[in-house]
């Protein structure tokens, strides 16, 4: 029964917002992101790609926004890379798009995190391929033992900030995917709060990927299209 009621109560405030008019339309804080307070975190997840995000995040204390626009990836390193956020005085996060280990980050971050009007957080369990026939079944007894305990690890992360249950969020991911939009991330606490964002011109002007040492993420100019 609980589990309706919580189903229906994000329902609800989603439909509500949607009926609201224009006068009842609360005025939403708008955050000015510049080259200088502002970093991305995009495309596929990858160790080596959060370590220099890091590094780029401790070396410069005037950062403000890390905004998140990922479809998940790999997990190894993400609390690690939680922690730096965590650690930096001024950093908050904003949720463009994050699903998967992306969303786990968001939170795991001990900084408030925003998410935009048009963004979204997608939660699952630990998800691995298996192949191979009976011969390979003591390797896959303890890959699936070692599995479960990678999924319960992983459970306990996204569940760091939402004020949910476990059994409640098993019913909302086993076997499928678990979409937040804004009004329902903010319900549930996994958002503290739906803000606007634009970027500066010197930002979207920018011509080259958000990560230069890789080939994969969006563009600048396509973020800040996201965004503005």
């Amino acid at each position: 029964m609980k589990h309706v009621l919580l189903i229906l109560l994000i329902a609800c405030a989603a439909l509500c917002a949607g009926a609201s008019t224009v006068d009842d339309i609360p005025t939403r804080k708008v955050l000015e992101l510049t080259t200088k307070n502002t970093v991305f975190l995009t495309g596929e997840i990858e160790p080596v790609k959060l370590m220099r995000l890091a590094d780029q995040i401790k070396a410069n204390p005037n950062l403000e926004y890390l905004v998140i626009h990922s479809p998940g990836g790999y997990t190894l390193g993400i609390d690690t890379f939680a922690d730096v956020v965590s650690a930096h005085p001024r950093l908050k996060v904003v949720v463009a798009f994050a699903a998967s280990a992306a969303a786990a980050i968001a939170q795991m971050v001990k900084v408030p995190v925003y998410i935009l009007p048009s963004g979204g957080l997608v939660f699952h369990r630990i998800r691995s391929p298996a192949w191979g026939d009976n011969r390979e079944l003591i390797v896959w007894e303890e890959r699936l033992r070692q599995l479960r305990i990678s999924d319960n690890w992983f459970t306990s992360l996204c569940l760091t900030r939402m004020n949910i249950s476990r059994p409640q969020f098993d019913l909302f991911t086993v076997g499928k995917d678990w979409y937040l939009p804004p009004f329902g991330a903010v319900q549930v606490n996994a958002a503290d709060e739906i803000v606007e964002a634009k970027c500066s011109k010197g930002l979207h002007r920018r011509r080259h990927t958000v990560e230069s040492y890789t080939s994969r993420g969006l563009k600048m100019q396509e973020i800040c299209n996201i965004l503005n």
